[in-house]
C-alpha cells in the first residue's frame, strides 16, 4: 500500500467491484480488516470483533453474511501469511 501512496499501480489492489448487491459486506469486511488486531503478526477477524461491529454500527448481520466476512477473513489471513519470495 505503501507503493500505492508513493504513485505506482499495484494491480493487486485494484479489484473489480462486488456484484449482485455485495458492496456492503466487502465494506463491512475493510472495516473489521482495518480494525484487526496484531501482535506478532496480523490476528484474525474474531466473533467479538463482529459483534461489537454491529453493536457499534446499528447492524443485525445475517447468518450468511457472517458467513461470507469469515470466509473472506480466511483468504485474506491465508494471504497475509503466505511467504512472498
Amino acid at each position: 500500500m505503501a507503493a500505492e501512496r508513493a504513485g505506482e499501480v499495484v494491480p493487486e489492489l485494484h479489484i473489480p467491484p462486488p456484484k449482485n448487491g455485495c458492496w456492503h459486506i466487502w465494506e463491512t469486511f475493510i472495516e473489521l480488516h482495518n480494525a484487526r488486531g496484531a501482535g506478532m503478526g496480523p490476528s484474525p477477524i474474531t466473533w467479538r470483533d463482529l459483534s461489537a461491529w454491529q453493536e457499534v454500527r446499528g447492524v443485525v448481520l445475517t447468518p450468511w453474511e457472517i458467513d461470507t466476512l469469515t470466509a473472506l477473513d480466511q483468504v485474506a489471513m491465508k494471504s497475509m501469511n503466505e511467504k512472498k519470495p
